[in-house]
């Protein structure tokens, strides 16, 4: 069985592929959201995407490493992909996957990979080209 770290890297391989994001580098912005065994960490110039899995859940962080007219230094600048769905595509939450052990981080954690690749191929291929402004969406919305 694969780890939490080697399934993410199957799973969000085609931000590298398609959109020429980098993994596992020196970071410079928040070092500490890097890779791990429970983490992955793939960066742009404009954003990072950070995947993750914590005691409970698994997790995909967007931070905008740029600013904008909305986007500011101190506003809000890490968004969980969840709460841009909500905002961009709420119907695309239908299909989230249950937790087969919802106490503790989930045994069932490639289908939470699955749906988060999926979801960001299909609703995010602007943001994940340099357009923040799903970003600045989610902001007004948040």
């Amino acid at each position: 069985m694969e780890n939490f770290s080697e399934c993410a890297r199957k799973h969000f391989e085609f931000l590298k592929s398609d959109y020429g994001f980098i993994q596992g580098r020196t970071l410079d912005i928040l070092p500490e959201l890097g890779d791990s065994p429970s983490s992955v960490r793939y960066d742009a110039p404009h954003i990072f995407i950070w995947v993750h899995v914590d005691k409970n859940q698994v997790q995909v962080a967007i931070f905008a490493k740029i600013h904008t007219s909305i986007l500011r230094p101190h506003t809000k600048r890490i968004f969980n992909l969840d709460n841009i769905l909500r905002c961009a595509s709420p119907e695309s939450l239908q299909t989230y996957p249950q937790s087969e052990t919802p106490q503790s981080a989930p045994k069932n954690f490639e289908d939470f990979l699955r749906f988060y690749a999926d979801a960001l191929r299909r609703n995010c291929d602007a943001l994940l080209r340099m357009d923040l402004k799903l970003l600045e969406e989610t902001h007004q919305h948040g």
